[in-house]
C-alpha cells in the first residue's frame, strides 16, 4: 500500500477520481483504496509489473512497446471525465520560467532556452489542441510499467489535450536516455519508431507536424528538469548535467528549425 501527500487537496482528490475511473474502466493502473482529505493522501495499491526502463534493451522490448501504445491510445479514446484542459497561456508562461531556470543555472545554455521558448512561443497556433482527447500529460518510460499489459502510473497531470502531445512526450524522455549512454542510442532510436509505429497502427493517428512543437516543448521541460536536479534517475551533476541539458535544448532546437517536425 502506498499513501502520496499532495500540497493542494483539490488536486489530490482529483487525482483519486481520475485513477478510481480507470480502475473501473478496466485499465491498468494503480487500485485506488481512497482519498483521505485530513492528511490529503491518495492510497493506492502498486501496480504489477517491471519497469519499462530496465527492459528498454531486451529482445522482448519491441513487445513491450507495442503494449504502452495499446495502453496509450486506450486513454486517448476513453472517455475520461475530466475538469481540466492543456492551456496553452499557462504553458507559455511555464516554458518562460524554465527557460529562465535553465539560463540562471547555466549561463553557457541561457541563449538557446531563451530562442526555444521564444520559438514555441512564435509557435502557440501548434501547441493548440486539434483533437482533444484525455492525456496524462506526463508520460514517460519511469512511468510504465509491463507485464501481460502495460500498467501506468501518476496521473496527477491528466487533462483534455492533444494525444500527439503524449506521444512526443514520451519520445523525448527515450532520447534523454540516449544522450546519456550514446553507446544505446540506436537501440532507444528503434524503441523510438517501434513505439510510434504501434501507436499509429492501433490509433490510426496522423501525428504531424504538431509532433515537433509537443517534443520542443518537452525538451525544454527536461532541461529544467536537469537543472533543478528533478529529472528521471539517474540525476546527471557538474558537467555531465551541463552537457545533458545542452544537448536536450539542442534537440528542442533542432525539433523546430531542422525539419524534424514529423516522427
Amino acid at each position: 500500500m502506498i499513501g502520496k501527500i499532495f500540497k493542494d487537496p483539490v488536486r489530490g482528490r482529483h487525482s483519486y477520481q481520475t485513477m478510481q475511473w480507470l480502475w473501473d474502466h478496466a485499465f491498468a493502473v494503480p487500485r485506488p483504496l481512497g482519498f483521505l482529505p485530513e492528511l490529503s493522501m491518495l492510497v493506492y495499491q502498486p501496480v504489477r509489473g517491471r519497469p519499462l526502463g530496465h527492459g528498454l534493451f531486451d529482445e522482448r522490448a519491441a513487445a513491450d512497446m507495442d503494449l504502452v501504445a495499446a495502453w496509450l491510445v486506450a486513454l486517448h479514446r476513453s472517455s475520461l471525465p475530466l475538469d481540466r484542459s492543456f492551456d496553452v497561456a499557462n504553458e507559455l508562461e511555464s516554458l518562460r520560467i524554465w527557460a529562465a531556470v535553465v539560463g540562471e543555472r547555466h549561463p553557457g545554455h541561457a541563449g538557446a532556452a531563451e530562442r526555444l521558448s521564444k520559438r514555441l512561443t512564435e509557435l502557440r497556433s501548434a501547441l493548440e489542441a486539434e483533437t482533444v482527447s484525455p492525456i496524462h500529460k506526463d508520460f514517460h518510460h519511469e512511468h510504465v510499467f509491463v507485464a501481460d499489459r502495460a500498467h501506468v502510473i501518476d496521473l496527477d497531470e491528466a487533462r483534455l489535450g492533444d494525444p500527439t502531445f503524449d506521444v512526443a512526450h514520451f519520445c523525448a524522455y527515450l532520447r534523454l536516455l540516449g544522450c546519456r549512454v550514446p553507446a544505446m542510442a540506436v537501440t532507444l532510436g528503434r524503441r523510438r519508431d517501434e513505439f510510434i509505429a504501434a501507436y499509429r497502427c492501433r490509433s490510426e493517428h496522423d501525428l504531424s507536424q504538431r509532433y515537433g512543437v509537443f517534443y520542443a516543448y518537452t525538451c525544454l521541460k527536461i532541461a529544467k528538469q536537469l537543472c533543478m536536479h528533478s529529472a528521471v534517475a539517474r540525476r546527471p551533476y557538474a558537467e555531465e548535467e551541463y552537457r545533458q541539458t545542452g544537448a536536450m535544448l539542442q534537440e528542442g532546437l533542432g525539433a523546430l528549425n531542422c525539419g524534424k517536425t514529423e516522427p
